[in-house]
């Protein structure tokens, strides 16, 4: 190490630039090289995870639609209202 101690304080900080800019060098060409990779990972995930999530979604959607229609069926009191989307009166009983 005697000879980086011989060294001028000059030569020692471009020594420290010059390697600092080599590494970040290295870091962003692996950066680079691992976005396509990083891409096709995305790709898999959006076609795997989420596609499935939305198809959820709409059968959560589609079962309260059910839900509240057989809520309705139950709270009717005649077949025919039912059938014809009628409300029943007090009075038609």
């Amino acid at each position: 190490m005697k000879w980086f101690h011989d060294w001028k304080t000059s030569v020692k900080l471009l020594a420290a630039f010059v390697s600092l800019a080599v590494l970040l060098a290295v870091v962003g060409v692996f950066g680079i090289a691992n976005m396509s990779r990083l891409d096709s990972s995305m790709d898999q995930l959006y076609g795997n995870n989420l596609t499935s999530v939305r198809l959820l979604s709409q059968t959560q959607i589609d079962y309260t639609e059910i839900r509240v229609s057989l809520r309705k069926i139950a709270l009717t009191e005649r077949t025919e209202d039912v059938r014809f989307g009628r409300k029943s009166t007090a009075s038609e009983n």
